[in-house]
Parts: C-alpha cells; structure tokens; sequence
C-alpha cells in the first residue's frame, strides 16, 4: 500500500535535486496530487516505465512477446502501469516538446483507442477503471516529466536547463486531465 505517495515523494524530490529553473506549472501539479492523488485498490507487481517503447511484440505481428526494462520495478498500483502507457493518447501530435509522447497512430499500428485499452485491462483483471481515472493520468505525467528532468541532468548543466520545456509541457498536460480535460 501506499504507492502513490511514496512515489509523489521519491520523484518529487528528485525532480527537486535536478531543478534548474522554476517549473510553476509542475509546482501545482504537485500540489494538486498530493491533494487529489489516485485511490489505490489493489497492490501488485508494477513495471515502473510501462510504455509502447517497452513492449517487444512476436514475430507474428500480434502477441506480446517481452516486456524488458524492469529497473523500476516494485510492488504498487497496477493502473498506474495503464495510465503510462496510455500517456499518448492524451498529447497532440504536433506537441512539438512532447515529441516523445506525441503523433502516436494508434490505428495505424493495430493498436486500441485508449478506451479500448481501458476496456481490454478492465476485462483481463476483473476490476473495473476507477472513477479517479484522469488522477492516474495525472500522476503518469508528473512521473514522466519528474523522469525526464533526471534523466536531462545527468546530461549535464545545459540539458538540464533545457529540459525545463519538455517538463513545463508535461506537467501543464497532468494539470489539464486533472482539471477535466
């Protein structure tokens, strides 16, 4: 129990440790979560980096053959796996900082909608997507922006710098799921 909020802490101060320039946008998303955070109903094994760029598909084009990249494994909320993977259904495609996220087809790569996805996850468990939904996406983009400030700053001075964009972009899009949108 209490994924959640170990991990608002854990990236939060991460994110802190590596801040280069104010992120406002990512100050309120804070906020925001550590008031209206994602209910957790169910404990399991979670991936931690649960992504299309994370998933080895066969040889035949259709079944999941590996998912590789387990350092960020743990034992957490399931749905908060879902909810980073279906990050890109929430981005526009000409997002231009959020490129990483963005222009995703998911017809034209035999993907579902995301609803489609919700719909197959929620058949395959047996448990139904929680009214808190759009928290969930909220705390995807939060982790994903707090991530990606890390990752830029041990890039060095200047891409940290640099990703202030990429993280002011993601957290702005947490802040507009979280707000309804």
């Amino acid at each position: 129990g209490g994924y959640v909020r170990r991990q608002l802490r854990r990236w939060t101060d991460a994110f802190r440790q590596t801040q280069v320039q104010d992120a406002p946008e990512m100050d309120r998303l804070i906020a925001w979560l550590d008031a209206n955070g994602p209910s957790q109903a169910t404990t399991a094994l979670t991936h931690g980096d649960y992504r299309f760029g994370n998933l080895l598909i066969g040889a035949d084009g259709a079944d999941l053959a590996a998912v590789p990249d387990w350092e960020l494994s743990t034992l957490g909320d399931p749905l908060c796996d879902l909810a980073y993977l279906a990050m890109p259904f929430r981005v526009a495609p000409d997002t231009a900082p959020l490129a990483m996220l963005a222009g995703l087809d998911p017809a034209a790569h035999g993907l579902p909608s995301e609803a489609a996805l919700l719909d197959r996850y929620a058949a395959a468990s047996g448990r139904s997507i929680p009214a808190d939904w759009p928290a969930y996406l909220a705390f995807a983009f939060f982790r994903c922006a707090a991530i990606a400030q890390g990752v830029r700053a041990r890039q060095g001075p200047a891409a940290a710098r640099g990703a202030c964009d990429l993280v002011r972009a993601l957290a702005q899009t947490g802040l507009r799921i979280a707000r309804g949108g």
